[in-house]
């Protein structure tokens, strides 16, 4: 029922045009409807399907990750005072070539140092380029000096694609705790805390 039949004007043409109008309005309004489920039904499939692939591809790339590229980083051990022989390790186990990356940061201090083979600088500088793995290698080693920062310091090692900024697989990091005996002091008077090392 499109409307009350007494309320339009009989075998006239205004009462023909306000019945066909009605009819229009309410098959528009229900093909519309029609039309958005369908049209949000085929979208939830395109969301669906699109996860899917994003799922798969994930888990692809996470393969090609795991098998192209593997490195550990590790110390000798983790808590050291004045005198102790810091070692640094990398493990080193990937296809091809690559960049390789190996990154301080010390307590309280927001600039990263890069390990070279000269020495640590702060310029953003590769520790090889173009290297192939070479399994398990020690990369630095040092008896660590009186008068260092009491704190935290932190190693970070990555990979690149040779020549570029380009990440592969994951950044790896190993810290240490560092103190200085209680009685040793620090330059600008401070005195270090006391920390048994285990």
């Amino acid at each position: 029922n499109f409307g009350d039949d007494k309320a339009m004007p009989s075998n006239s043409a205004d009462g023909d045009a306000i019945l066909l109008a009605c009819k229009m309005r309410y098959l528009t309004k229900y093909n519309f409807s029609q039309f958005n489920m369908f049209f949000r039904s085929l979208l939830e499939e395109y969301k669906r399907m699109k996860y899917i692939k994003r799922c798969i591809s994930i888990v692809l790339l996470m393969s090609a990750v795991s098998t192209s590229w593997a490195t550990g980083l590790s110390l000798n051990k983790s808590r050291f005072l004045p005198g102790d022989t810091l070692a640094v390790t990398l493990d080193e186990n990937w296809s091809g070539q690559a960049d390789v990356y190996i990154v301080v940061s010390l307590p309280a201090d927001e600039t990263l140092y890069f390990l070279t083979s000269s020495g640590f600088v702060a310029d953003l500088t590769p520790y090889a380029q173009g290297q192939g793995a070479n399994g398990s290698k020690e990369v630095f080693r040092i008896d660590l000096p009186n008068g260092l920062p009491n704190g935290k310091y932190t190693f970070y090692a990555g990979a690149t694609q040779p020549g570029t900024l380009d990440i592969i697989g994951e950044i790896v990091q190993s810290s240490l705790s560092y103190f200085v005996p209680n009685g040793e002091r620090l330059p600008g008077g401070e005195i270090g805390h006391r920390y048994a090392n285990k």
